[in-house]
């Protein structure tokens, strides 16, 4: 059997990347929160290679690809869940899902929307002097 660093793609890799993702589970031990938490580095880690050779896989190999968009969806909907329920450090999912595009802030774009913030901006401008 291969150790080291596998660089090439094979059946072996998406049947272990499987079985990462089925393992992939938090769980409760003794009322504390054990939190296995699926991710492309703990892919990398678990199948010894570099992330970089995941993102390589994924490019050239669909099933592959539509597992980790798997793994990814499945990042997402924990951080949402568990971070509004408070299994999750609120700030970390914050954190987290800004590389799934969740991001805080604002966009105004009604023109009424828009004189009605400048207006009170100089309104407390004004108040502040």
């Amino acid at each position: 059997m291969r150790t080291g660093h596998p660089t090439d793609y094979n059946e072996e890799i998406l049947e272990k990347t499987k079985e990462y993702f089925k393992n992939c589970k938090d769980r409760y031990i003794k009322k504390m929160l054990i939190v296995n938490f699926p991710s492309v580095a703990g892919l990398a880690v678990y199948l010894k290679t570099s992330r970089q050779n995941v993102y390589n896989w994924a490019d050239k190999n669909k099933k592959f690809f539509d597992i980790l968009q798997e793994i990814l969806a499945e990042q997402e909907k924990r951080l949402l869940e568990r971070g509004l329920g408070g299994q999750y450090n609120s700030n970390i999912a914050k954190l987290v899902l800004g590389k799934h595009g969740y991001h805080e802030k604002h966009e105004v774009d009604n023109p009424a929307q828009v004189e009605a913030i400048k207006s009170l901006e100089r309104i407390i401008k004004d108040i502040r002097k």
